[in-house]
């Protein structure tokens, strides 16, 4: 999608921290929090440095507005080079909070 200017309105995953807790917020509520390419690449890293920060506790997980996250946004995913799934595993519990439909 587009803001007013033109620009790609792709989201961002913001974080901060609270103590022990790392408290990410995906942030794309005009279309209900689905994930463009670059939000899965920021979440990503994101989970990555905090796998390697033995001072974290738990990652809390939430969503902009009214919605948790409506999953990946496919038709940008489609249109992106970088479509390959990763796992992988996450040395913290991670809780997320959620308000509205998810998926």
């Amino acid at each position: 999608s587009h803001d007013a200017d033109g620009a790609d309105d792709e989201g961002a995953v913001a974080a901060s921290r609270d103590g022990a807790v790392l408290r990410i917020v995906i942030d794309r509520p005009a279309a209900r929090n689905s994930l463009s390419p670059l939000m899965i690449r920021q979440f990503i890293e994101l989970l990555t440095d905090a796998a390697g920060d033995d001072s974290l506790r738990a990652v809390h997980i939430s969503g902009a507005g009214n919605h948790f996250c409506s999953g990946a946004d496919w038709v940008a995913t489609n249109n992106s080079a970088d479509r390959r799934p990763r796992t992988g595993t996450a040395p913290r519990p991670p809780i997320a909070e959620w308000r509205g439909p998810s998926a």
